[in-house]
Protein backbone atom coordinates (compact mmCIF):
# COMPACT_ATOMS: atom_id res chain seq x y z
CA UNK A 1 0.00 0.00 0.00
CA UNK A 2 2.52 2.45 1.01
CA UNK A 3 5.32 0.79 2.66
CA UNK A 4 7.70 2.05 0.24
CA UNK A 5 11.87 2.75 1.06
CA UNK A 6 12.73 6.72 -0.23
CA UNK A 7 14.83 4.28 -3.52
CA UNK A 8 13.03 1.42 -4.11
CA UNK A 9 13.48 -0.88 -6.73
CA UNK A 10 11.28 0.21 -9.96
CA UNK A 11 11.29 -3.56 -10.84
CA UNK A 12 9.42 -4.70 -7.87
CA UNK A 13 8.06 -1.38 -5.81
CA UNK A 14 8.01 1.83 -6.67
CA UNK A 15 10.18 3.92 -3.42
CA UNK A 16 8.63 6.68 -1.55
CA UNK A 17 9.58 9.36 -4.24
CA UNK A 18 7.74 7.40 -6.84
CA UNK A 19 4.99 6.08 -5.64
CA UNK A 20 1.61 7.84 -5.70
CA UNK A 21 0.17 7.00 -2.27
CA UNK A 22 3.06 7.89 -0.21
CA UNK A 23 3.12 11.27 1.97
CA UNK A 24 5.15 12.75 -1.03
CA UNK A 25 3.24 12.97 -3.37
CA UNK A 26 -1.01 11.65 -2.05
CA UNK A 27 -3.01 14.82 -1.61
CA UNK A 28 -5.39 13.02 -0.01
CA UNK A 29 -4.13 14.24 3.16
CA UNK A 30 -4.92 17.91 2.16
CA UNK A 31 -7.91 17.57 0.59
CA UNK A 32 -9.86 14.74 1.47
CA UNK A 33 -12.47 13.97 4.01
CA UNK A 34 -10.78 13.76 7.46
CA UNK A 35 -13.07 10.32 8.54
CA UNK A 36 -12.20 8.82 5.01
CA UNK A 37 -8.27 9.38 5.64
CA UNK A 38 -8.03 8.51 9.53
CA UNK A 39 -6.96 4.99 9.52
CA UNK A 40 -4.53 5.65 6.34
CA UNK A 41 -3.14 8.75 8.49
CA UNK A 42 -2.43 6.43 11.45
CA UNK A 43 -0.96 3.75 9.37
CA UNK A 44 1.69 6.14 7.86
CA UNK A 45 2.62 7.45 11.29
CA UNK A 46 3.10 3.72 12.75
CA UNK A 47 4.71 2.52 9.77
CA UNK A 48 7.45 5.55 9.61
CA UNK A 49 7.65 5.79 13.16
CA UNK A 50 6.75 9.30 13.52
CA UNK A 51 4.43 11.46 15.49
CA UNK A 52 3.82 13.55 12.31
CA UNK A 53 3.58 14.24 8.73
CA UNK A 54 4.67 17.63 7.08
CA UNK A 55 3.43 18.14 3.59
CA UNK A 56 3.64 20.99 0.61
CA UNK A 57 2.25 21.01 -2.70
CA UNK A 58 -1.47 21.59 -2.31
CA UNK A 59 -1.80 25.77 -1.31
CA UNK A 60 -4.95 26.80 -0.52
CA UNK A 61 -5.78 28.64 3.13
CA UNK A 62 -2.88 31.03 3.26
CA UNK A 63 -1.72 29.51 6.45
CA UNK A 64 0.24 26.35 8.46
CA UNK A 65 -3.00 24.01 8.08
CA UNK A 66 -3.22 21.50 10.81
CA UNK A 67 -5.06 18.34 9.74
CA UNK A 68 -6.23 15.36 11.78
CA UNK A 69 -5.88 16.99 15.32
CA UNK A 70 -2.30 18.05 14.10
CA UNK A 71 -1.43 14.90 13.13
CA UNK A 72 -0.65 16.00 9.73
CA UNK A 73 0.73 19.84 8.94
CA UNK A 74 0.15 21.15 5.50
CA UNK A 75 3.08 24.08 5.10
CA UNK A 76 2.08 25.13 1.36
CA UNK A 77 0.69 28.16 2.16
CA UNK A 78 0.73 29.77 -1.05
CA UNK A 79 4.76 31.86 -0.96
CA UNK A 80 4.51 32.36 -4.64
CA UNK A 81 2.63 35.66 -5.94
CA UNK A 82 0.85 33.23 -8.11
CA UNK A 83 -1.05 31.82 -4.69
CA UNK A 84 -1.55 34.79 -2.51
CA UNK A 85 2.46 35.33 -1.32
CA UNK A 86 1.04 34.40 1.96
CA UNK A 87 4.73 33.85 3.70
CA UNK A 88 5.08 31.26 6.44
CA UNK A 89 7.07 28.64 8.42
CA UNK A 90 6.78 26.08 10.79
CA UNK A 91 9.19 25.87 13.75
CA UNK A 92 9.31 22.76 15.81
CA UNK A 93 10.46 23.52 19.48
CA UNK A 94 10.58 20.38 21.38
CA UNK A 95 6.99 18.98 21.76
CA UNK A 96 5.38 22.35 20.48
CA UNK A 97 4.54 23.16 17.01
CA UNK A 98 4.77 27.24 15.84
CA UNK A 99 3.55 28.76 12.97
CA UNK A 100 5.28 31.90 12.17
CA UNK A 101 3.41 33.83 9.92
CA UNK A 102 3.39 38.33 9.11
CA UNK A 103 6.20 38.17 12.10
CA UNK A 104 4.12 36.79 14.48
CA UNK A 105 4.67 33.24 16.50
CA UNK A 106 0.77 31.17 16.93
CA UNK A 107 0.93 27.61 18.51
CA UNK A 108 -0.33 25.15 16.40
CA UNK A 109 -2.94 22.71 18.01
CA UNK A 110 -2.24 19.18 18.32
CA UNK A 111 -5.17 17.01 19.67
CA UNK A 112 -8.05 19.57 19.32
CA UNK A 113 -9.96 21.29 16.72
CA UNK A 114 -8.06 24.13 14.76
CA UNK A 115 -10.90 26.31 14.66
CA UNK A 116 -10.02 28.98 17.31
CA UNK A 117 -6.03 28.83 16.13
CA UNK A 118 -7.43 29.59 12.26
CA UNK A 119 -9.82 32.64 13.81
CA UNK A 120 -6.99 34.13 15.08
CA UNK A 121 -5.19 34.12 11.89
CA UNK A 122 -8.20 35.14 10.19
CA UNK A 123 -8.16 38.28 12.00
CA UNK A 124 -5.15 39.15 11.77
CA UNK A 125 -4.18 38.85 8.11
CA UNK A 126 -5.55 41.57 6.08
CA UNK A 127 -5.39 39.29 2.66
CA UNK A 128 -6.55 36.18 4.01
CA UNK A 129 -7.75 33.88 1.71
CA UNK A 130 -11.22 33.17 1.06
CA UNK A 131 -10.60 29.21 1.35
CA UNK A 132 -9.61 30.34 5.04
CA UNK A 133 -13.12 31.45 5.83
CA UNK A 134 -14.70 28.57 4.49
CA UNK A 135 -12.52 26.53 6.50
CA UNK A 136 -13.53 28.63 9.72
CA UNK A 137 -17.20 28.14 8.35
CA UNK A 138 -17.06 24.30 7.63
CA UNK A 139 -15.56 23.68 11.43
CA UNK A 140 -17.71 26.16 13.31
CA UNK A 141 -20.87 24.19 11.79
CA UNK A 142 -21.76 21.62 14.17
CA UNK A 143 -22.02 18.10 12.50
CA UNK A 144 -25.57 17.15 11.52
Amino acid sequence: MFCHELAGNLGEEPGLSEADDVPLWYRGLAQNDAATELAHVDALLGFYDVDHIVIGHTPGAGVILPRFEGKVLIVDTGLSTYYGAHGASLLIEGDEMVAQQDGERYSIPQGESPLQYLQELAARKADAPAALQRLIDQLSTPAN
